[in-house]
């Protein structure tokens, strides 16, 4: 059920008000300088505000009194914060992470019960605002709410290709393995690399080399999937009815599509299938017109059912695992936080049972260009492994990564580096973090696709395993438009 909230004015409490409630009476504070931060995609009319630890006790008793009443919260209950509340105009004042009694202690611990959206007209000066705000002592914090934006070309639309061509592409080709009877298998040599693939051309230098994968019949052999284990996908809206896909997409017993109800208690209405932070509700499409098909490919690598005959396989989905979905094409930190929270408590849980969790994050860089998102995942990276933890991390935008403060420690504590082609300053910084010679730096300068340098520890050592396109594996696993494969 939505939380509505009141506002009550202190400075026009009349007598009958004091009888029912408590002056307040605001903890001081030290008006020391706070940091603005407002980025050119800023959304206009919002900012969000972090509070002081001190101020806790008064919003507390704002929110149980607003809660109770069933009004809508417009203040915080701090006269200062309030006052010049008044003066700009402001008409939405909101807790970011909403009260969620099984998690709000991981919460406060976080301090994210001090994190506030607020909201004025479109028109107001957002700048003149921030800095008014910041001038305040019990304010920590003063940002803007940025948009985080596909990294990837959207123009480049999802390419079909039909079970009968799968099927017959599979024919051609001898069986190699047979641990699931998936078509698609046979083409995923990522998973399974032989030796002998159909791409391979020794005249031109391009030959497979057995075991060059990441192991998959080695680890099926151990666990082919955990359907107690839940994968959050951060992407854009996902297929999860697909005939591959809809056994292993994780449900929220609890919710119903279209209810309009939190019957779980979470802050969130309907999200039996996860949740979708660009339209603010628990629909997750997969045909809107800004979607790929990135977000079911994400969800299909990860758990596509495995041994159903249909497709590919998933890594995880021999024995199932579940998908939760979050769909952003503009995905705010709002979000991200959200399930970086989610998933440290899985992680958490699957410890006490004595199970180890596999957290991939594509576009990783979006993690690292808000503060709060990058203090998370420096934490996640520092801490998962001690916890049976395995963070992963990809993405093609290296430079939001080299000027995030966090990513020192981030590759500090990462066991393995791929590196592909690089931009000039990039492979400057690189060179500099990671001690890569010149000499090694010719693999990323200008390099073709499927070469680069594989980092491990002291390390490091370069690779060259390119595709050649005149091959059906190529036209299969391309994500340049006009080049797959036709239906």
């Amino acid at each position: 059920m939505k939380k509505k909230f009141l506002y009550i004015a202190l400075f026009a409490l009349t007598l009958a008000a004091c009888s029912e409630q408590e002056i307040i009476e605001q903890p001081s504070t030290s008006p020391e300088e706070t940091e603005v931060q407002l980025p050119a995609d800023v959304t206009s009319g919002e900012l969000l505000i972090k509070f002081k630890p001190e101020m806790t006790a008064i919003l507390d008793r704002t929110m149980t009194r607003a809660t109770r009443s069933g009004s809508a919260m417009t203040r915080s209950g701090i006269p200062s914060t309030d006052e010049v509340l008044d003066i700009l105009g402001g008409y939405h004042f909101e807790r970011i992470f909403p009260v969620d009694s099984r998690n709000e202690e991981r919460t406060r611990t976080a301090g994210l019960h001090l994190w506030y959206l607020v909201k004025f007209d479109e028109n107001t000066d957002l700048q003149q605002a921030a800095n008014r705000l910041s001038r305040l002592g019990e304010i920590s914090k003063v940002q803007g709410n940025s948009r985080i934006k596909r990294a990837y070309n959207t123009g480049n639309y999802r390419t079909y290709i039909s079970e009968a061509a799968l099927q017959q592409k599979a024919a051609t080709r001898a069986a190699t393995n047979s641990t699931f009877s998936d078509p698609g298998l046979q083409f995923q040599w990522h998973y399974n690399n032989t030796g002998t693939n159909p791409f391979d051309n020794p005249e031109n230098g391009a030959e497979s080399i057995a075991g060059c994968d990441v192991g998959c019949v080695e680890a099926w052999a151990k666990c082919k999937g955990d359907p107690s284990i839940i994968v959050a996908v951060l992407d854009e809206g996902v297929m999860y009815t697909h005939p591959d896909l809809k056994d292993n997409i994780w449900v929220n017993e609890q919710e119903n599509l279209y209810s309009d109800e939190d019957n779980d208690g979470n802050g969130y209405k309907d999200d039996r299938y996860g949740y979708n932070f660009v339209t603010n509700s628990a629909i997750i499409s997969w045909t809107d017109t800004y979607d790929t098909g990135h977000g079911t490919h994400v969800a299909g690598s990860i758990a596509a059912v495995n041994g159903n005959g249909k497709g590919v396989c998933g890594i995880a989905g021999g024995d199932g695992c579940g998908i939760l979905f979050v769909k952003g094409k503009q995905l705010k930190k709002l979000g991200m936080l959200i399930v970086q929270d989610q998933i440290w408590g899985r992680v958490t849980q699957n410890r006490s049972q004595g199970k180890a969790t596999w957290y991939f994050c594509d576009e990783f860089h979006l993690l690292l260009r808000e503060e709060q998102t990058a203090a998370f995942s420096c934490e996640i990276w520092k801490r998962f492994r001690k916890w049976g933890g395995i963070p992963t991390g990809a993405t093609q935008n290296v430079k939001d990564l080299l000027f995030s403060p966090e990513i020192e420690n981030i590759l500090e504590n990462s066991d393995f580096i791929c590196l592909l082609n690089q931009a000039s300053g990039d492979r400057k910084i690189l060179a500099e973090r990671l001690n890569i010679s010149p000499q090694q730096l010719r693999y990323v300068d200008n390099s073709e696709p499927g070469e680069g340098l594989l980092i491990y520890e002291n390390v490091i050592l370069p690779f060259k395993n390119p595709i050649p396109k005149n091959t059906q594996l190529y036209q299969i696993m391309t994500t340049r438009l006009g080049e797959g494969a036709t239906v």
